[in-house]
């Protein structure tokens, strides 16, 4: 068994998917620092399970994931597979009988690890156990890195013993040994668990024993219940017979007395007539007494609002009349004080202004003794601009205080034309008295004896809103359900829809088809109606030609498989079928996918078993095939064994789509039922 080829994608710096060819026994990894040779070496040691991210020279095993760089995003997994070549025949075991055996482990960043051998997915023992005494594996003598020889060389004689027995194969055996004593030490465990439940059953038997006596006793003392219960039912049938011919006279009287009743009945059935029509006198009274009720009620309200609404008028115009008498006071006494300081300051501006009189009949006395009056013409000057200052306050004063005299005016006289209005406003409330409060009090009174009759009626009126109210609830809760079950329907076929388109555009896919307006060009898949037993040989016979597209054909390569129907080219007949039974016949397809698709099937033909199908292969012709309801395929040479992927195929998801909005219709009728 031989390494071919070493498939890296996502692994540290292995970004993009690589395939490392090893074509020969010796082959080389040379590059320079940093380039990455390294990662190939931990690549081979993580896939065949080393769990410690240390020896990947990393902190965790996330680690080994791309992080991303200045020009490339961050993937979300890492895998590497080793392609091994088995044409030797050299691995035994369930998977010796493969010419080509490929390891492969799947790490995700949410730390999801996955094995797998020939794409099926397998446990990390299983790896361990296929490389058990070959020397491969996580810490095996065949794969040397940076340090080994001299941890080989200085290897406790318990390490060294352990790769010779690895080179020796010893130590897949000793693995199988260790195995089977653990398996042991399980099966002598088993067998002490096993003891222990011999003597509890035997515990258990013995109260059984105890409880079969008295079940014993129990049936025998039942038996003799049983016949002292018949004696019993015999003589209580007796005491019936008796007493049901003295019911049979008892009745005879009764009936003679419901006759006498019977004729009573009738006379007062005509005295309930007469009852009945003063009843709806009475009635019809009860009736007008409430719409006096309600009248005086209304009146009552009516008056007692006008009688309240009066009273906080009043009391407001009151407060209002206290509140204008004293700011009227109160200007009144500032109009007297401002009267009083502005006859203070009259002689004193009068004198001020003799003063300055003086002042200038002294200076033009004194202009001959002019270098001598300097000194006094200074200090008067002085004197002077403080009486001008003086004078000059005076006035802003005086100024002031008659502003404010003005300003007190208007306020009394706007606070007496205010007391008049509210004067005319008191005298204007037709407030009432108290002799139609009293009356309307005493129809209230008279009415309420009326309306304990209605109140009567609001009961049983409540009680039927009641089940109603019960009976909505009811409904609710269903249209609830049934909304719930829609929204499911609804979730299911939008997510079975854009299931499909993702798996038909794939992610390479998309952005070409959007460049190229292709994204919405109609695709074979949604075309089809097939068998539900031949759907997956229609998935295994065109496989991704499920995804055809009809377009024209671009100038440009798409990045990824890709099937387009020329619209442009011409229609193809396809040859009448030559054996019985040919797929074609369980497949639909609409314009302008028909064509195409008697061509893709032609030459394919359903067996029910793989078998049979082999048996029927030499009545085959070149290009001609059997197909199995699996998606085997059968040729005049060869067995084509189809792997299907995990999930649904596109056919699949397409049936559950169609149900799902089968569904849509039905439920959204009820809802609009329940609604109603």
């Amino acid at each position: 068994m031989r390494l071919t080829h070493v498939k890296l994608s996502g692994f540290k710096s292995f970004v993009d998917p690589t395939s490392i060819p090893v074509p020969g026994q010796l082959v080389a990894v040379i590059g320079p620092n940093g380039c990455g040779k390294s990662n190939v070496i931990d690549a081979v040691r993580w896939v065949l399970g080393e769990s410690s991210a240390k020896q990947l020279r990393g902190e965790s095993m996330q680690d080994v994931i791309f992080n991303g760089s200045s020009s490339r995003k961050p993937v979300s997994r890492a895998s590497v597979e080793l392609v091994f070549d088995n044409a030797d025949g050299q691995l035994t075991g369930a998977r010796g009988q493969y010419a080509e055996v490929a390891i492969k482990r799947v790490l995700t960043r949410q730390g999801d690890s996955s094995y797998y051998i020939n794409n099926q997915q397998v446990r990390r023992r299983d790896i361990t156990d296929l490389f058990l005494g070959t020397g491969v594996g996580a810490r095996g003598y065949a794969v040397i890195e940076q340090g080994m020889i001299s941890r080989i060389i200085e290897a406790r004689p318990e390490e060294l013993r352990a790769y010779l027995e690895e080179a020796a194969g010893v130590s897949k055996y000793k693995e199988r040994r260790r195995e089977t004593e653990n398996r042991l030490a399980d099966t002598r465990a088993n067998l002490e668990r096993i003891e222990d439940l011999r003597q509890e059953l035997e515990r258990q038997v013995e109260k059984l024993a105890e409880q079969a006596e008295v079940a014993a006793q129990y049936h025998d003392l039942k038996g003799a219940l049983t016949h002292k219960q018949n004696l019993l039912a015999l003589a209580r049938r007796e005491e019936a017979a008796r007493n049901e011919a003295a019911a049979r006279a008892e009745l005879a009287r009764i009936e003679t007395e419901e006759t006498a009743l019977a004729a009573a009945l009738t006379h007062v059935d005509s005295e309930l007539e007469v009852v009945r029509e003063q009843h709806f006198g009475a009635s019809d009274q009860v009736h007008e007494a409430q719409q006096a009720l309600f009248d005086a009620n209304a009146q009552l309200a009516r008056l007692e609002e006008a009688q309240r609404h009066g009273e906080q008028n009043r009391q407001r115009i009151e407060r209002e009349l206290a509140a204008a008498r004293s700011e009227r006071q109160t200007l009144a006494e500032n109009r007297q004080q401002v009267a009083s300081e502005l006859d203070d300051w009259l002689p004193r501006l009068e004198e001020a202004q003799l003063s300055y009189e003086e002042a200038q009949l002294a200076l033009e006395d004194g202009a001959d003794s002019l270098p001598q009056a300097e000194a006094e013409f200074r200090a008067k000057d002085q004197l002077l601009s403080q009486l001008t200052a003086q004078q000059a306050n005076l006035t802003r004063e005086r100024d002031l205080a008659r502003q404010k005299i003005e300003h007190l005016k208007l306020s009394l006289q706007r606070l007496a034309e205010r007391e008049q209005a509210l004067q005319r406003e008191l005298a204007e409330l037709n407030l009432p008295d108290g002799t139609a409060l009293a009356n309307a009090q005493h129809n209230v009174e008279q009415a309420r004896a009326a309306l304990e009759a209605v109140r009567a009626r609001v009961v049983a009126d409540e009680a039927k809103l009641a089940d109603l109210a019960a009976e909505r609830e009811r409904l609710d809760q269903q249209l609830s359900a049934q909304r719930a079950e829609l929204a499911r329907a609804e979730a299911e076929a939008s997510a079975l829809s854009a299931m499909l388109e993702r798996e038909a555009a794939g992610e390479k896919l998309a952005s070409w088809l959007t460049e190229h307006q292709l994204g919405d060009a109609p695709q074979l898949w949604q075309a089809l109606q097939v068998d539900s037993a031949r759907q997956t040989a229609l998935e295994a016979v065109l496989a991704e030609r499920l995804a055809a597209r009809v377009a024209a054909l671009p100038e440009a390569s798409p990045p990824a498989s890709l099937t387009l129907l020329d619209v442009a080219g011409g229609t193809t007949v396809a040859a009448a079928p030559r054996l019985a039974a040919p797929l074609s016949q369980h497949v639909q397809a609409d314009a302008p996918f028909a064509a195409a698709v008697a061509d893709w099937l032609a030459g394919v033909y359903c067996a029910d078993t793989l078998a049979s199908a082999i048996e029927q292969r030499h009545e085959l012709a070149v290009s001609e095939c059997w197909v199995t309801p699996q998606g085997h395929r059968v040729t005049a040479h060869a067995v084509s064994f189809y792997g299907e992927a995990s999930g649904a195929g596109v056919m699949a998801r397409k049936a559950q789509l169609e149900a799902a909005q089968a569904r849509l219709a039905p439920l959204q009728a009820e809802i609009e039922q329940l609604q109603r």
